[in-house]
């Protein structure tokens, strides 16, 4: 049906395809598959729906009237099992017939008719874990019956007798998002309150972190969809492995040990650095041993002390000696140029 307004009213609203009641938003939508010309199929939402078992039965009847391919409605259900955290079955879907509505004939309102959808969908056993006020012991995983006793049953699991805790004493407190978690999935923290006398143990630090209150005794938690078409919450299975990956930290790798030391101990590297100094001083005396100081390499032969007879006889060799003749450079000879007379009318 999609959106609508009313002119009577002059207001916007939704109306649910299977069911025909108006809605304030579009709570829940079939899933459709488009392959993109990439060949990535595309998820589209369309229509808008009360409630994810209203999609569940009008995919059915989409499947009957061969609108959509056997194929494409299990990928319904499995689209629909990720948005609820719970597994409904065909045959459960089959209970729920929207003929019983007014308008169609029978005899439920909308939420009537929401209650039995929720009555026939929700889980029958339910996992959840116990956070223990003892901090020697860790905490733990229980199953618990659902439906009308779940209160009761949760005391139980808390490990007190039904006769001395009252129902009224059973509170739940939110816990808020953390990382890791699923955004279409919250968490509530079940405690009993300490009052009329009663002592139910020491304060539960572990359980008071989680919800950021104080908590005496034990404590457990339950995991819930987030779906604001519902009337009442869907509980889901919480397993203990799921409590350990957001809780718990994961606790570090001890260092890996050093590798062993390849190489010489201190006295074997003693002994061997005196044996090759002993070995270099020798090598540098047999290197050295003709070598002279620089003081004696540096001692030159003084020349005798010259005489007069010595300076005239070399005076004497110098004047015998004929003149050298001085080359004259070579005459540069020179090109005659000739002179030529251009005419004007080369021009």
């Amino acid at each position: 049906m999609g959106k609508r307004r009313s002119k009577l009213l002059n207001k916007t609203f939704f109306q649910c395809d299977l069911t025909q009641y108006p809605l304030k938003r579009p709570v829940c939508h079939l899933p459709v598959w488009k392959a993109a010309p990439n060949g990535v199929e595309k998820l589209m939402r369309l229509g808008s729906y009360a409630s994810w078992e209203c999609v569940l039965i009008d995919a059915q009847k989409m499947q009957k009237a061969g609108c959509i391919s056997a194929p494409a409605l299990s990928k319904v259900y499995d689209y629909v099992q990720e948005r609820t955290g719970v597994t409904i079955e065909a045959d459960v879907i089959a209970k729920c017939d929207p003929t019983e509505l007014a308008h169609f004939g029978g005899t439920l309102d909308l939420a009537a008719f929401q209650r039995q959808c929720e009555e026939a969908t929700m889980l029958r056993q339910l996992r959840a874990v116990v956070i223990p006020y003892d901090k020697a012991l860790e905490p733990y995983g229980v199953t618990l019956e659902a439906g009308p006793l779940l209160g009761l049953n949760i005391i139980t699991a808390l490990g007190y007798p039904d006769s001395t805790v009252d129902p009224e004493d059973l509170k739940a407190a939110p816990v808020a998002h953390r990382a890791r978690m699923s955004k279409e999935r919250g968490l509530e923290l079940f405690y009993v309150v300490e009052g009329g006398g009663h002592n139910y143990g020491r304060k539960n630090q572990r359980a008071a972190n989680i919800a950021k209150t104080p908590v005496v005794g034990n404590a457990l938690l339950l995991q819930h969809s987030i779906e604001p078409s519902r009337s009442s919450r869907r509980y889901t299975h919480y397993p203990m492995e799921a409590y350990c990956d957001v809780f718990t930290r994961a606790k570090k790798k001890p260092p890996p040990p050093p590798p062993a030391a390849v190489g010489l101990s201190g006295e074997e590297y003693s002994a061997l650095k005196a044996e090759m100094l002993v070995s270099s001083s020798s090598l540098e005396a047999q290197l050295s041993a003709a070598a002279q100081t620089p003081r004696q390499l540096g001692k030159m032969k003084p020349l005798p002390p010259l005489s007069g007879k010595s300076l005239a006889r070399r005076s004497a060799q110098k004047q015998a000696e004929p003149p050298r003749q001085q080359a004259e450079p070579p005459q540069v000879q020179r090109q005659a140029a000739e002179r030529v007379e251009v005419e004007a009318a080369d021009f």
